[in-house]
């Protein structure tokens, strides 16, 4: 199933709820992802997503000036290696901002568009980095680390981008153990 971004300009058949949905800055129009075949109702333009086979495209960010959505390529929510894409929406090209080697995950933009915010862990921990961004969409530049050892598995940059909300901590779970008895 090819991955693909449905642009849609009618957002009412949306539930009001659904935040999963991120708006571009004039909230005129929503997106979001779908397998092939799948239909929305509304005016709709169908922009495939680039990325490896098989895997999702998720954690959508449209940039505060309309020309770009970044995205996670990860083979799904629980994925431990993904990679950081930015598609110009001009000509439906899409760049990598990461090498695919590590985690990186909640893309989140500027308020100039040329610097895009996300969580890797290509440092060690879960952390805070900055990737400047070129007009044209491409990274220029190393990656630049804002935080270390901070264990944030996400981050939204608000529009001005002076705060950021995070969640902090990992994901733990017990396993439990249980003899079956038979009849």
């Amino acid at each position: 199933a090819l991955a693909a971004l449905l642009v849609t300009l009618s957002a009412a058949s949306l539930p009001a709820q659904d935040e999963s949905v991120p708006l571009p800055p004039d909230s005129r129009v929503v997106m979001h992802t779908t397998a092939a075949g799948d239909s929305a109702s509304g005016w709709t333009t169908r922009i495939a997503l680039p990325g490896r086979e098989g895997n999702a495209r998720v954690d959508l960010a449209w940039s505060h000036d309309d020309k770009f959505i970044a995205y996670v390529d990860a083979r799904n929510y629980t994925a431990q290696v993904t990679q950081l894409r930015i598609l110009r929406l001009a000509d439906s090209k899409a760049v990598a901002v990461s090498n695919g080697l590590t985690n990186d995950w909640s893309p989140s933009w500027g308020p100039d568009s040329r610097s895009l915010y996300f969580a890797s862990n290509r440092g060690g921990a879960m952390d805070i980095w900055r990737q400047r961004i070129g007009d044209d969409g491409s990274p220029t530049g190393e990656a630049e680390q804002l935080t270390q050892g901070l264990e944030v598995p996400s981050l939204p940059v608000n529009r001005d981008g002076t705060r950021t909300a995070y969640r902090k901590g990992r994901a733990l779970a017990n396993v439990w153990r249980l003899p079956i008895q038979p009849d």
